[in-house]
């Protein structure tokens, strides 16, 4: 995980990170290319509009850069942003770089349904979770310093458990057809019940203990404190970003 630090503008190291950010998506980009040439007549015209979307949130990773040293700003929306820029652009950063992860995961998601795998409802209910859950859990795993109030500090607790559960379903859903598929059960020897029970048993035992961990950390709530004194600068600006 990138700190929040390196991310604002006063920062030396910010100009690498949106480069960085803005080389990953080119990945996605690649591939999606990649599988629709190889694909010929049966190209798939979603990749080729995800390739547009990754290309418009390039366009707004650089412009948003751009507009916090743009001095010439005449729009008064952007110049209300400028003084607070050094606030809300590691936010706007961090936000573009998950987009581009999951850009990515949706064009490896498309291939499997290209080659003709079948994917079960659930692992598609799983992945919608997944997408929807990973910008926020990341955003607030970079807000770790905080304490938050009562009711913010549950909703990441549970976003944070609710993503965990997202990926093992989403793994049990993608395993399980392809292990009952290949096992070619007979009419006197079907193991598939035994497959499915070893696969959903861990399912299980995730699903209860994050219920008791997510109930663990609800009853160990302090409340808002005093920040750590090496962290209190940081603190203040968040403050600061509150109220500007």
């Amino acid at each position: 995980m990138i700190p929040l630090n390196e991310l604002k503008l006063n920062s030396q190291s910010v100009a690498r990170h949106v480069r960085s950010t803005s080389l990953i998506a080119f990945v996605p980009i690649v591939i999606a290319l990649l599988i629709n040439i190889s694909a010929g007549a049966e190209y798939s015209s979603f990749l080729y509009g995800l390739i547009g979307i990754i290309v418009g949130l390039k366009v707004l990773l650089w412009s948003g850069f751009e507009l916090c040293f743009d001095r010439n700003v005449k729009l008064k929306i952007f110049k209300k942003l400028q003084p607070t820029a050094n606030h809300w652009f590691p936010f706007f950063l961090i936000t573009i770089r998950n987009l581009f992860f999951i850009s990515l995961f949706l064009v490896l998601w498309k291939t499997i349904l290209m080659a003709g795998a079948e994917i079960s409802t659930l692992a598609e209910v799983s992945l919608i979770v997944v997408f929807a859950s990973f910008p926020l859990r990341s955003i607030f795993k970079h807000l770790h310093h905080i304490v938050f109030k009562k009711w913010v500090y549950v909703f990441v607790l549970l976003i944070n458990h609710t993503f965990v559960l997202a990926c093992v379903l989403l793994a049990a859903g993608l395993i399980e057809p392809v292990i009952i598929a290949g096992s070619s059960p007979t009419a006197s020897n079907d193991q598939s019940p035994w497959v499915r029970l070893l696969i959903w048993i861990p399912v299980v035992i995730t699903f209860l203990a994050n219920i008791f961990l997510f109930s663990a950390d609800i009853a160990s709530y302090k409340g808002p404190k005093q920040a750590v004194p090496e962290e209190s600068e940081e603190s203040s600006d968040f403050t600061k970003a509150e109220n500007p």
